[in-house]
């Protein structure tokens, strides 16, 4: 009979940075950092602000990364669309595309959540988050 060895399990800290964002679906509200959103925001290299683009159609490669060198372009940038899944155009998903930018849509709470396992596991990811 052979003896099994001993098997050991390991684990891998992924701490939440301080940038962790939340979206209250009851007030539509996005909380990050003790500040409170009711507006649409951009999340990028390390900081969040509100964002000047009101509507998915003016999030555009152009708008979002013309004062952003090539270096620094996110991997994914994840849209977060309030209560109700929505999609952007598909010519400006091709556009993202044809860059380098995988973009993603969903519901801002899924957004949220999909945000922080993408920083948690390392990625250069960016949000948009409508609330």
């Amino acid at each position: 009979m052979k003896r099994q060895q001993d098997k050991k399990m390991l684990f891998e800290e992924n701490p939440i940075d301080e940038h962790f964002v939340e979206y209250d679906r009851r007030t539509g509200e996005i909380r990050l950092s003790g500040r409170h959103f009711n507006k649409p925001v951009l999340l990028h290299k390390d900081s969040a602000g509100l964002s000047k683009w009101q509507s998915l159609s003016e999030l555009t490669p152009d708008n979002l990364l013309s004062d952003v060198k090539a270096d620094d372009y996110p991997e994914i940038l994840i849209i977060g669309t309030g209560a109700v899944q929505k999609f952007i155009h598909p010519k400006i998903m091709a556009d993202f595309s044809q860059i380098g930018i995988g973009v993603e849509c969903m519901n801002t709470e899924s957004a949220c959540r999909t945000l922080a396992f993408l920083h948690s596991e390392g990625r250069k990811a960016w949000a948009w988050l409508q609330p």
